[in-house]
């Protein structure tokens, strides 16, 4: 759970919680093979602070193999960039202010109202919009099974060092198998919801947790 804050005040969450990941430049978090994610719309959602160096290689989260990035995070210290499947989508971004942000990065899957593959990418900041692409035809669906590495980009194999470290901190990593939605006009802000409560509601009031927590 989130501390109390709005759009305008983002806290330090080093007063609040104690259970984050820290990252030195060499420790990383590796799930061998990820279960239960293969949706053709994700969001990541997650509470980050890079104190690292200006480095484009530091990787917040990886998931896929070596050379086959299904989706990663990196760059917080020079330009915050979102890949799927080997695209690169720069930001132009910096985080390296050694304060906390909350990012947002939403999939969203179009192909239903066209006749070809497209998807849409956006990248949220601190409940704003950072940037919005059309993926097209190269954003084929994640596929589930594996491996996912956080401070570090994916090692050649679970028993290999993982390398291009992240240094700096995660708290609150979650993956939804739905792209999280923002839009005024019709009253919806979910990426703001998430990053207050760390949950979302439904139209009946109740709870909908995350698919994959860490």
């Amino acid at each position: 759970m989130s501390p109390e804050l709005d759009n305008a005040n983002i806290p330090n969450l080093d007063d609040f919680v104690a259970d984050f990941l820290q990252f030195g430049g060499q420790s990383y978090y590796l799930v061998p093979s990820l279960k239960g994610l293969e949706p053709s719309s994700f969001s990541l959602s997650v509470w980050l602070k890079s104190t690292g160096t200006n480095d484009d290689n530091q990787y917040v989260i990886a998931y896929g193999r070596p050379g086959q990035l299904a989706f990663s995070i990196s760059g917080a210290s020079t330009n915050l960039t979102f890949t799927l499947n080997q695209t690169a989508y720069p930001t132009g971004k910096s985080l390296a202010d050694g304060k906390w942000h909350f990012l947002v990065v939403t999939v969203a899957d179009n192909t239903a109202e066209k006749p070809v593959v497209d998807k849409t990418i956006q990248v949220f900041l601190d409940g704003k919009l950072l940037l919005g692409k059309s993926a097209g035809a190269a954003a084929a669906t994640v596929a589930t099974g594996l491996p996912l590495a956080v401070g570090c980009a994916v090692p050649q194999d679970p028993d290999v060092e993982g390398y291009h470290h992240f240094q700096g901190a995660v708290h609150n990593l979650a993956i939804w198998s739905k792209a999280l939605r923002q839009d005024a006009s019709l009253g919806i802000d979910e990426v703001s919801e998430v990053m207050k409560n760390g949950i979302l509601l439904n139209e009946q009031g109740r709870a909908s947790d995350p698919d994959i927590t860490l």
